[in-house]
């Protein structure tokens, strides 16, 4: 899909990144949270599909929020994450005109659109959550949390491990035999940020518990699980639905912890839930050449070689082998 123009608003003296895209008659903000690149996803072609099927039905906006992608780096003020990623959403949301949008939210979004709700619930007309938690460890009374044990082999693993085809293999396993596929995300996740930036952000966020904040969320919610998934276990999504008044949870089969390559079925029930009907989806088209090219009788030649190499064989074997004369062939 062509390149949405990336801007930017500001937070101070800070600059965050965002883009606009498409023309539907509600405003849908789309966030994986923490890490992200604008300029280097919609390379990708499966998350260019998804990204132009949420634009044929919303204006879709998306950002990196400060000390990620193409934002600048998070201040050293003190503040929490909480806060500055609020602070950045209440920037591009001034910045476009988006009084009231719905808000997605995937990855390790949940906590953070989950405490910004609960501090600006007029600022959200509706909400999406998939493959999220609204706390990622265990707790008293919530088992579907990682355990401590299992909280710190995830920051060893993602401090040996980011930006690699290896994790990348582990966070989209439907694609582990498509290097292609590897390679990119690995350079997506370096570029994101380093892997010391990764363990710092994680390790704060893993601190992070909205589940106080569900009771009171009062708008329509959509809530995606994901079957098999490690990290953002459908058990932990479920629970998100469990917690929020009149919510609805769908399951997905597999253990991607992105959506982009199997996004068709989640796609249409969060068009039917945006615009309350969904569109039988149209195949996509594309414009393209096709050459075909035959070199000055190649074909005579190829078909003399076929018989040469024929005819050297056969004089190997037996004195009763035949090799039929080349003049036929020209």
């Amino acid at each position: 899909m062509n390149q949405p123009e990336t801007r930017f608003a500001r937070v101070g003296g800070d600059r965050v990144a965002y883009q606009v895209f498409g023309e539907g008659s509600r405003d849908l903000v789309f966030t994986s949270g923490l890490w992200s690149h604008l300029d280097l996803q919609l390379e990708e072609p499966a998350f260019a599909r998804m990204n132009r099927r949420m634009a044929a039905f919303t204006r879709l906006i998306r950002f990196d929020r400060r000390g990620t992608g193409v934002s600048d780096p998070r201040p050293a003020d003190g503040g929490s994450i909480v806060r500055h990623w609020e602070e950045d959403l209440l920037a591009v949301l001034q910045a476009t005109g988006a009084q009231s949008p719905l808000i997605a939210g995937s990855v390790d979004a949940g906590p953070l659109v989950l405490k910004f709700l609960e501090r600006h619930p007029e600022r959200c007309s509706g909400l999406i959550l998939a493959c999220t938690t609204a706390c990622l460890q265990q707790a008293e009374g919530y088992p579907e949390g990682h355990s401590p044990k299992a909280a710190a082999q995830l920051l060893e693993l993602v401090s040996e491990k980011w930006g690699t085809e290896e994790f990348a293999a582990l966070w989209i396993p439907s694609q582990a035999h498509n290097p292609a596929v590897l390679r990119w995300y690995a350079k997506f996740q370096r570029a994101m940020a380093s892997p010391r930036q990764v363990v710092e952000n994680l390790r704060e966020s893993q601190a992070i518990d909205a589940r106080g904040a569900l009771a009171g969320v009062r708008v329509p919610t959509l809530v995606f699980g994901r079957r098999e998934a490690r990290l953002f276990t459908a058990a932990q999504s479920r629970y998100i639905a469990d917690h929020i008044p009149g919510a609805q949870y769908v399951e997905l089969p597999g253990a991607d912890g992105d959506m982009a390559w199997d996004a068709d079925a989640a796609l249409g029930r969060v068009e039917e839930f945006v615009t309350g009907r969904r569109r039988t989806q149209q195949p996509e088209r594309m414009l393209a050449t096709v050459l075909f090219t035959d070199i000055v009788d190649s074909t005579r030649l190829a078909a003399k070689i076929a018989l040469a190499s024929f005819c050297t064989a056969s004089s190997s074997g037996s004195s009763g082998n035949i090799c039929l004369a080349q003049d036929g062939f020209g």
